[in-house]
């Protein structure tokens, strides 16, 4: 039930700034998609080597991703050929290629999966284990910036209202 408030929360605040919007239309329109069902949560857990952070999955219980916002928040159904998941996999290849990661203070070799990505495919935030001990979960990297987050929940509460927690942006 949180998860499901703040989800709604998140797409309430999308909505407004949509219609604030002028001239109307000129931004994406806010979508909260269909539940994801258990056979694409199984797919997607195959997809990441048996690891979905549980608040992650909590979102994809709610909604199957989001558009609308400043970032596409992937689901399930993004993993299609041509879809957002391969925009962000690109991305995250380049990030890679460049040592950025290591830049940060993430571990060479960690794995990270995109969660989330902007159109222009400059901007979005990762799932994996940051630090050695597990401490942060989400990475969200990008246009100069780079922030660390516990949790999916953490990451969506931050996009409500950036008051709400405060990241690291190193983990040196």
């Amino acid at each position: 039930m949180r998860m499901q408030k703040l989800v709604s929360q998140v797409f309430q605040k999308a909505v407004r700034e949509y219609f604030a919007d002028s001239p109307l239309g000129v931004s994406r329109i806010p979508v909260l998609r269909r539940p994801a069902d258990v056979a694409s949560l199984d797919e997607l857990k195959d997809r990441l080597d048996g690891y979905i952070e549980s608040s992650y999955r909590d979102f994809l219980l709610v909604s199957d991703g989001m558009d609308g916002l400043p970032l596409v928040i992937l689901g399930c159904s993004d993993w299609e050929p041509d879809g957002f998941g391969e925009r962000a996999i690109s991305y995250r290849d380049e990030l890679d290629g460049i040592g950025t990661p290591q830049d940060v203070g993430v571990e060479e070799g960690v794995p990270f999966f995109p969660v989330a990505i902007n159109e222009e495919g400059s901007d979005g935030i990762f799932m994996g284990e940051f630090t050695l001990g597990g401490e942060y979960r989400f990475w969200w990297v990008g246009e100069g910036s780079s922030r660390f987050f516990a949790d999916f929940y953490d990451v969506l509460a931050y996009m409500h209202d950036k008051a709400s927690y405060d990241p690291v942006e190193t983990l040196d």
